[in-house]
């Protein structure tokens, strides 16, 4: 921790790519990304700390039917959706994450409740169970768009590799936050719906310290479709190079791999 308060900083992202006109073109994913930092980052002025701050923002892309999170999230092949996500609290290097779980609002919530539990990440089946244990309101994340998405695919029996998201190139719309708060802390959190018409049991990179990670140093939230290999090198890398800066630094900034992952970054 800090030991002087820092000016806070707050980063989100809706999904890698750039053409965005299946979602109402640029302005209308601008205004829906400024609507979260407006609401997010008085929560840090206000003395948030940064975990509750990348658990709200989480939660409000995913309840914003543009991205590939929550609601809205893209189906399966078998007309289902399983979204997947993860939390890490960088001060306390604790990681936590649902995989593939159904019938629920905000994954993001399932990953904040496993912070504090002896296991912290859990499958399809456990994160069911735990939906139940703590009553959490059954919830239809489809939306009219999914469900012609997927029926067309049906049709063409799924020629497609995976569908069209928030930014295509299709398959990148995982949503992501990053947020340093008043005492120097860090946290990162993603949250997905998948790359839509993949194979059942795939596992995503969002529910794992490959596409999510914070340290004391640096946090990272990232998006794209690529080996599970490749984001755990990115992310190595990236970590290496923030190490190797002598001066402390409180800035953020966008980071295009040649993976086609983009990531969220934020140092400290």
């Amino acid at each position: 921790m800090a030991s002087q308060q820092v000016q806070p900083k707050l980063v989100i992202h809706g999904g890698a790519g750039s053409s965005l006109h299946s979602k109402g073109g640029i302005d209308a994913v601008r205004k829906s990304l400024y609507q979260v930092l407006q609401e997010v980052y008085p929560m840090l002025e206000g003395g948030a700390s940064a975990v509750d701050a990348v658990v709200r923002g989480c939660q409000l892309l995913e309840d914003d039917p543009r991205f590939n999170a929550g609601t809205g999230s893209v189906v399966q092949s078998d007309g289902q959706i399983r979204m997947s996500a993860s939390l890490m609290d960088g001060f306390v290097q604790r990681f936590s994450g649902a995989i593939n779980v159904s019938h629920v609002q905000n994954p993001i919530e399932l990953a904040k409740f496993l912070q504090n539990s002896d296991d912290r990440v859990l499958s399809d089946y456990g994160s069911t169970q735990l939906l139940r244990e703590l009553q959490l309101p059954i919830y239809d994340p489809m939306t009219d768009l999914r469900l012609q998405e997927w029926m067309q695919e049906r049709q063409g029996n799924f020629s497609k590799a995976m569908a069209d998201v928030v930014a295509e190139p299709a398959g990148m719309g995982t949503i992501g936050v990053v947020a340093l708060d008043a005492e120097g802390r860090l946290a990162a959190g993603t949250s997905t719906g998948g790359k839509g018409f993949e194979r059942i049991g795939r596992v995503s990179d969002s529910a794992m310290p490959a596409g999510n990670y914070a340290t004391g140093s640096a946090a990272v939230s990232c998006t794209g479709i690529g080996a599970i290999a490749n984001g755990i090198l990115a992310r190595s890398q990236l970590m290496l190079a923030v190490r190797s800066v002598a001066a402390k630094l409180a800035t953020c900034f966008w980071l295009l791999f040649t993976t086609e992952w983009k990531w969220a970054i934020l140092w400290n």
